[in-house]
């Protein structure tokens, strides 16, 4: 159960994990990472940011993650999408739970995994163990 002053994070974004690609995957990789070495707090540092979309969630160097859109299956770029919009999709996707905070001048993110969630991440671990990359990555034939 969630305690004050962590709030459930709005979500935006709404792309289907059918499209899914090598940014999707490797953002879920990190947020997995997040999860088991730092319950679940996400370093702003580590995540695309494009400002205009998720101002409160920005760097500190503002550096816009708008020049880097994400990379999806086909290859394809989808302007206006980063991380935090690939977090927002995991969540429409029932993936994650993602709850905020606000805290020195910025939102502190974190995230747990439902069970499907798990699962996914699970099975991206074992592809790329046995050498599979983020960009060849297909849930639906993903070993278990």
């Amino acid at each position: 159960m969630i305690q004050p002053p962590w709030q459930l994070l709005p979500i935006a974004s709404r792309l289907p994990m059918s499209v899914w690609g090598k940014d999707h995957f490797s953002t879920l990789a990190y947020l997995e990472t997040s999860a088991v070495d730092h319950g679940g707090r996400l370093n702003n540092e580590h995540m695309r940011c494009a400002v205009q979309i998720h101002p409160l969630v920005a760097h500190r160097t503002r550096d816009d993650g708008r020049r880097y859109p994400t990379i999806l299956r086909d290859g394809s770029e989808q302007p206006d999408h980063d991380d935090w919009s690939c977090l927002e999709d995991f969540v429409t996707a029932g993936l994650i739970v993602a709850y905020y905070r606000d805290g020195e001048g910025r939102r502190e993110v974190n995230v747990s995994f439902t069970p499907a969630g798990i699962r996914l991440a699970h099975s991206l671990r074992a592809w790329k163990m046995l050498g599979g990359t983020y960009a060849t990555f297909r849930p639906e034939e993903a070993p278990e």
